[in-house]
């Protein structure tokens, strides 16, 4: 089968491909609305590499785009610690698929308070293991 990718990002919005259908081929960037996040279209995507938590840009003003890689389907958590390692906000904590994706964070906490500047850990726990990345949160 195919597989279709706009920066090694899957566009939500596109269907399977099936028999009778078309491929149309396209440089609009596909719209990213899969979290209820804050989630918006990116004007530019980082490179992964290796990693499995990009944020981008960092620092950040307001709204944090991050970018993860879910490399096997299974439980999944996206969650944002703070300096003093206390539980920030749960960004989700639910079945995914194996892929890459994004969501913005909009800087609130679980509660929906706008937590202050500082510096963040963005933690993703997958398949039994954890990968996570430093951040910093300007207001």
């Amino acid at each position: 089968g195919w597989t279709y990718l706009f920066n090694t990002l899957y566009d939500d919005g596109a269907q399977p491909l099936t028999a009778g259908r078309a491929i149309k081929v396209t440089t609009k960037i596909p719209r990213m609305r899969n979290w209820l996040v804050t989630v918006q279209e990116f004007e530019s995507y980082p490179e992964m590499g290796t990693r499995s938590v990009v944020i981008s840009p960092n620092p950040s003003r307001q709204r944090v785009g991050i970018f993860y890689n879910i490399t096997a389907n299974g439980r999944a958590a996206l969650k944002v610690y703070n300096a003093a390692g206390q539980l920030v906000r749960t960004l989700f904590d639910e079945h995914k698929t194996a892929g890459v994706y994004s969501l913005r964070w909009n800087g609130a906490d679980d509660r929906n308070r706008t937590v202050a500047s500082g510096v963040y850990l963005y933690s993703l726990e997958t398949c039994g293991k954890c990968a996570s990345t430093r951040g910093v949160l300007v207001r």
